[in-house]
């Protein structure tokens, strides 16, 4: 059965609006509940950056848990996720990592030359003297932030618009969704965090529908949130360094 425009939109709206849900409740709860157990009263105003690392680490993998298992439900028998390797993924791989890397470095680049930076990551409760937090903040950065982002963006979204209305609208509509919900965690120089995902959402696109498989996608994803995380954990353990704390998810 075909369907139509208004239903395939009204389709649209209900995901976006149970994905916010799903985020905000989950980061609330939890953030809630850790304030609670340590400070004896549910906190009226509390941010990521003032709970611990492992719990920002635990906010991370029950919201892609979550969220992997709601856009399952609703693709299960429609969708094709791309779990398996089509085209080649080892060379997408290899592609796709370094245009990634070289795209975010000019990007970034070009905004620091007009004195223009984000600070996504100043979010985050990183301490030097926490190193298991540290190593949790990683993992769940580097591995279960872009498995649980491309099953959702690249592997649920990008499919059903596709299907629905075509390469171009998916590349573009899905790339603004997965920037879109990043700029959130940037207090400052938030356009700048929307600029670099949006085209990082390009990328990655591009990569699954040419690949026809969501791993490589997965994999450059990975190796670009790998090494930003890397820098700001040296930032971070080497304050005399005085680098700037930024980065991606």
């Amino acid at each position: 059965m075909t369907t139509s425009p208004p239903n395939r939109l009204l389709h649209h709206l209900v995901d976006v609006v149970v994905i916010m849900a799903l985020v905000l409740g989950i980061t609330t709860g939890i953030a809630g509940l850790w304030a609670w157990a340590t400070f004896g009263s549910w906190p009226t105003d509390l941010r990521t950056s003032d709970v611990d690392t492992w719990v920002v680490a635990l906010i991370v993998l029950i919201q892609n848990a979550a969220l992997v298992g709601y856009v399952w439900w609703r693709g299960r028998a429609t969708i094709d996720f791309g779990w398996h390797l089509h085209r080649n993924p080892v060379l997408y791989t290899v592609v796709g990592v370094p245009v990634l890397f070289t795209v975010n470095i000019v990007i970034g680049a070009i905004f620091a030359l007009l004195d223009m930076r984000q600070n996504q990551v100043a979010a985050y409760p990183l301490s030097p003297d926490d190193l298991f937090g540290q190593l949790f903040f990683g993992v769940a950065a580097a591995v279960i932030a872009p498995l649980g982002e491309e099953i959702v963006f690249r592997g649920y979204w990008l499919q059903r618009l596709h299907h629905w209305w075509g390469m171009w609208v998916a590349i573009i509509v899905s790339s603004l969704l997965f920037a879109l919900a990043h700029s959130w965690s940037a207090t400052e120089g938030a356009g700048v965090l929307v600029v670099q995902t949006l085209v990082m959402g390009g990328i990655l696109a591009w990569l699954r529908i040419a690949s026809g498989s969501i791993w490589p996608a997965v994999c450059a994803h990975a190796a670009n949130n790998t090494l930003a995380i890397s820098v700001v954990l040296l930032c971070v353990n080497n304050p005399e360094l005085g680098c700037a704390l930024t980065g991606e998810s």
